[in-house]
């Protein structure tokens, strides 16, 4: 028996109901037709694993996902940095920066990473060559976008300051992301 079951939101929990064989969005109203459901895959931490990488997109594509978004560390860890770029890169993935990314670049210093991961991230800036390098730093540190009626917001840190790659650690850290998402009209944070 699978012990892992993933939990889809439903329709009604991301704000949608049915009238009339329609699907009708609760926050503006719009229509099914003017709505349109689209399935997006929100991956991350990849962490230089293509067969992980490779796995997940394999079963994004299995479930109907229209769209792939990574939330960054595409690199960090692992043994294969550069495959794992190559991956990103050709399925013209959507993707932010994350800490491990910023890292081997240098947009991070190695004084941010525990002793572990400095050790990957020092062995992926010899292995990444100069124009996958150049493509993480294409990458934005966040990314937002609207559907329908509701801002999303997507990165690898948190909504007030991304570039810091910090985490919510207690309910005093959730409450200040959320009054900061909320003032910015923020309604969905991926990270």
């Amino acid at each position: 028996m699978n012990r892992y079951q993933p939990r889809i939101p439903t329709a009604s929990a991301l704000g949608v109901h049915q009238q009339d064989n329609q699907q009708i969005c609760r926050k503006c109203g719009t229509r099914d037709k003017e709505f349109g459901i689209l399935k997006i895959a929100i991956i991350s931490d990849v962490h230089a694993n293509p067969k992980a990488l490779q796995t997940a997109l394999d079963d994004a594509r299995d479930q109907g996902c229209e769209r792939i978004i990574c939330l960054g560390d595409i690199v960090g860890y692992g043994y294969d940095p550069n495959t794992c770029i190559d991956i990103c890169r050709n399925e013209n993935m959507e993707c932010v920066l994350g800490n491990h990314d910023a890292g081997i670049i240098g947009k991070l210093g190695l004084g941010w990473f525990s002793s572990r991961a400095q050790g990957g991230v020092m062995r992926h800036r010899k292995e990444v060559d100069e124009p996958r390098k150049e493509w993480l730093r294409s990458l934005e540190y966040q990314k937002q976008e609207n559907f329908g009626a509701w801002r999303c917001y997507f990165s690898h840190g948190t909504y007030s300051c991304p570039e810091e790659f910090g985490y919510i650690e207690d309910q005093r850290d959730a409450v200040l992301e959320l009054e900061t998402m909320q003032r910015c009209g923020c309604d969905i944070l991926l990270s």
